[in-house]
Formats: C-alpha cells, sequence, structure tokens
C-alpha cells in the first residue's frame, strides 16, 4: 500500500498528479482493485483509484486521528506502503509525527518520498536524523523530488518523466512478479525428526527455497556437517517422489541416527548455506512496555530469538555506529539497528526474518542486516 500524508497539500498535488497523467476512475465501494487477490484491503466508499503504469493506485482519507490520506498500491508482485511527507513538516515535529503515522499504517512501508520544492537539500542528513529518530531507514529506502514542479509542467510527457522518480520505485516492487523460489538452491530448516527403523530418520520442515526429488543428495548442517541421501518424500500422508517450496513436508534420509538431528539444523543443496555467527547486526522493531510486558532497559538485555526454526538466547546491544544517547527504556514502539550477541552461533543470512520475546511474552521482531557487525 501506498501511504500519502501527513500534508493535505502534498495529498492534493498527489492526487492532481496522478488524475492529469493517468486518468481517474470511482470504485464502487467495498471492491477490490483490478488483478488484485482476495486477501488485499478493499477500497472504502471515498476511494479513487489510477492505473500508473499498469498497477491500480487508488487513494482514502485516513481516519481523523490520523493523517489526511492514504492510497493503495496493488500488482502482482503484491501490495505495500509508501510514505509521502513534505519536506517542511520533516523540519518541524517531523520525529514523534512520522514514527505515529509508521505506527498506524501497521507495518514497515516500502519507501519514503520526501516532496522538495527546492530538491538541494542534504538525502543524508535527513537520513541520520531519521535514523536517530528510531526510523529504520536501514530498510527503507528514501526518494526525494518536487511534486509542485512535476504539477508546474504543462508539457504531458515532461510531467511525466518529472513523476516517473516517484511511481518507478512503486511501480518496480508491486508490479514485478515474486522470484521463483523453485528455481534457487534446496533450502530446509529442521522443525522435528522422528526416529525409523535400519537407521532411518524422518525430519520435517518447510521448504523455503529450491525443490527436492527422491534419490537426492543432500548436506545437512548440524554437529559434525554431513551428507545424507533422501530415501522417500511425504507431504500430508501422501507419498511424492518431488516436492518444491512452500511445502511442509517429511523427508526420510538414509544413515540417520537421531542424536545427529536437531531442530534447527539446516538441510541444504550446499556446502555452505552462509556464515556461523556469534554476533550479528539487525534492524529490530521493539513493541512498547504495556504489550511486552518488560519495563527495563532493553540495552543489555537477554531475549530469546527465534531465527527460522531455530530458538537462541541473544543479548542486546545499540550499534555502536547509531547510537543516540538512549537509554533504551522503550515507552513506544521503535525500530533500532542493534547488535545481538547469540550464546551459540547461527547460520548468518541478511535478510532472514526472526521474532524477539523476553520474558515469555513477544517484544518485537527484525531482520538480519548485510552490514558487518
Amino acid at each position: 500500500m501506498i501511504s500519502v500524508g501527513p500534508s493535505a497539500e502534498s495529498l492534493g498535488l498527489l492526487s492532481r498528479l496522478l488524475s492529469e497523467r493517468f486518468g481517474d476512475r470511482d470504485r464502487r465501494p467495498g471492491s477490490t482493485p483490478d488483478g488484485a487477490s482476495g486477501d488485499q484491503p478493499r477500497l472504502e466508499p471515498n476511494q479513487r483509484s489510477y492505473n500508473v503504469d499498469g498497477v491500480r493506485v487508488s487513494h482514502r482519507d485516513l481516519p481523523a486521528t490520523s493523517f489526511p490520506g492514504a492510497a493503495l498500491v496493488c500488482g502482482d508482485g503484491g501490495w505495500g506502503w509508501v510514505v509521502v511527507l513534505p519536506f517542511e513538516f520533516l523540519r518541524g515535529q517531523a520525529t514523534g509525527s512520522l514514527l505515529r503515522l509508521l505506527r498506524s499504517l501497521g507495518e514497515r512501508p516500502l519507501a519514503v518520498v520526501i516532496d522538495d520544492p527546492r530538491s538541494d537539500h542534504d538525502a543524508g542528513e535527513l537520513r541520520t536524523e531519521l535514523v536517530s529518530a528510531g526510523f529504520p531507514a536501514a530498510l527503507t529506502p528514501i526518494v526525494w523530488g518536487s511534486l509542485r514542479e512535476a504539477v508546474a509542467d504543462p508539457d504531458a510527457l515532461a510531467t511525466s518523466d518529472l513523476l516517473r522518480p516517484f511511481v518507478a520505485w512503486i511501480v518496480e516492487s508491486a508490479s514485478r512478479p515474486g522470484r521463483d523460489l523453485r528455481t534457487e538452491p534446496f533450502f530446509l530448516s529442521i522443525e522435528d525428526r522422528f526416529n525409523m527403523p535400519r537407521d532411518q530418520l524422518i525430519v520435517t520442515g518447510r521448504i523455503e527455497r529450491g525443490t527436492v526429488r527422491t534419490g537426492d543428495t543432500l548436506t545437512l548442517h548440524g554437529s559434525p556437517t554431513t551428507t545424507k541421501r533422501v530415501l522417500g518424500i511425504e507431504v500430508f500422508r501422501r507419498r511424492l517422489v518431488e516436492a518444491e517450496a512452500g511445502d511442509v513436508v517429511g523427508l526420510l534420509l538414509e544413515n540417520t541416527r537421531f542424536a545427529e538431528v536437531k531442530r534447527g539444523d539446516l538441510l541444504t543443496a550446499l556446502r555452505t548455506p552462509g556464515e556461523l555467527r556469534r554476533r550479528v547486526r539487525a534492524a529490530v522493531h521493539l513493541q512498547a512496555r504495556e504489550v511486552c510486558g518488560y519495563h527495563g532497559s532493553f540495552d543489555g538485555a537477554v531475549f530469546t530469538l527465534h531465527l527460522r526454526t531455530a530458538i537462541h538466547r541473544a543479548t542486546m546491544r545499540l550499534a555502536a555506529d547509531h547510537a543516540c544517547g538512549w537509554d533504551l527504556e522503550i515507552d513506544h514502539d521503535r525500530t533500532l539497528v542493534v547488535d545481538l550477541e547469540l550464546e551459540e552461533p547461527c547460520w548468518y543470512e541478511p535478510g532472514a526474518r526472526f521474532g524477539l520475546r523476553i520474558g515469555g511474552k513477544g517484544a518485537g521482531f527484525g531482520v538480519l542486516l548485510g552490514d558487518p557487525p
């Protein structure tokens, strides 16, 4: 989804620009955009929709307690939020208002568009300010430009060229087909295992990437790392010759003992699925005190980290190059870049997502970053 706000002027400029360039089409309340699947948000009575280079865009008003406007972008690849902000807003109460906007959307946006009439400000300076405020700038691209210049240009072609920096990234992200995980090397994180006769073992889990066929030889990354041959594949009590990404399977492994495998081990087609690390860098979204029930400082706190099917104990430290003087006593939702020190090494893969718990309650979630810790 695209979120537009908190400036009514910027929302009006964007709506006018979309109307002049791509046309305006009213849709019935409760309908979904063309090409949108049923699990995507439905249009409300006050929504208008546009066709932006083959991607359906609609905009609607957010509740009065929130910000003036929002828009929805849908395509074959899915949908997501993009925040549009006037530059002058960022020079005022940007920190608190922007974070409240992001919390009202419920998830991290795909991008932030800065409507800057001068187009000569330093994006790096803004990025530093947003990171200091807790914004996930490491995860969210910032697009810079001037909506006013685009609206003022009478030439439709020039207007299109000026508008393209705003919509190109959105269109590319929303309309490109998702990558075909079936063509990638096989990858499965083991969830459970069951003994079978004649030194055989069944391991279960969800195939994250790739395909597997009966007779394939895979690498079991446990203690120690060994190679195993797949003797059989079962999916919901059905015996199959082949399984692919997305299937929850049971794999019968040859010459494998119960003690060789534990929950969280990896079964892959690669000899090395990544790098074993005890210290990893991540962007984490931490929940407020009243939600997670933890009232101490998160700096130095010990979390339970759920990465794929593995469970680790991890100590959180604010990343040194992102330090802002916070004591990390979180009284509202906040996204931070942190270093996590694990008691046992984990297979490090940038982009892998994980959950955090503390004191038996959910404390947040995060994603591993590619930066060296």
